[in-house]
């Protein structure tokens, strides 16, 4: 009678290794590999040309590397984005959650769908806080000296006119925030200089705020339209 049954020490471990495996049922290898890929940063990028996150959260952070596809999640200290976009297998975009200012070293996580992860640092710092209220912030009468301080807290704050412009004779001074100077603009009738300035920090963020300033003719006396100047 013909034995059927195979032992052990009948297979050769060369034979293990050389069998031939049924092609439909096989596994495609690149789908292993990406399954266990993790993916990878090689940078961040923050908003415009600061170097922190605000930290009132709501920031678009920029992350590039490798392997991003799927869904993906992303954490910032323990704490979920409330977005997080794959833009491409090399670049995804997140929605910082709020945090207290500093720097949390590998504090960022982003997760594959496979569960892999990669970390890397982020910083986080306020942004300037506005002091002087908006709005109206002097009247001055035409062709006189004049002087008004806009203030904002922060590291190092600067200011600078990012829109409009200040009545002709005006100036800033960037460091302390004094508008002064003598005017120049002869009106005829009282006229709002409308403009924008923006308090950037050492990070480079910045926090604009819109003003204006009112020139007013001088007090007529005489009721006769004369800017003070009685007609003969």
């Amino acid at each position: 009678m013909v034995r059927t049954t195979i032992r052990t020490e009948d297979i050769t471990d060369g034979e293990i290794f050389n069998a031939q495996i049924n092609a439909a049922a096989a596994i495609d290898e690149t789908k292993i590999t990406g399954l266990l890929k993790a993916p990878t940063i090689s940078s961040v990028s923050y908003p415009g040309s600061a170097t922190a996150l605000n930290t009132a959260g709501g920031d678009s952070l920029v992350i590039t590397g490798t392997d991003y596809a799927g869904t993906m999640s992303c954490t910032i200290d323990s704490t979920a984005c409330s977005t997080v976009t794959v833009n491409s297998a090399t670049q995804v975009t997140v929605t910082t959650p709020a945090k207290s200012a500093g720097t949390f070293t590998n504090g960022l996580e982003l997760v594959a769908h496979n569960g892999l992860l990669a970390k890397t640092s982020v910083s986080y710092s306020g942004i300037p806080s506005w002091t002087t209220a908006s709005g109206e912030i002097l009247s001055f009468t035409k062709l006189t000296a004049t002087t008004v301080t806009v203030a904002a807290t922060g590291d190092s704050v600067v200011y600078s006119i990012t829109a409009g412009a200040l009545p002709g004779g005006l100036s800033l001074n960037t460091s302390s925030g004094v508008i002064s100077g003598t005017g120049t603009d002869n009106v005829g009738s009282a006229t709002s200089y409308n403009f924008t300035i923006t308090a950037t920090d050492s990070e480079s963020q910045t926090s604009p705020r819109a003003f204006s300033i009112e020139v007013n003719v001088m007090s007529n006396y005489y009721g006769d339209g004369s800017d003070g100047a009685l007609n003969t």
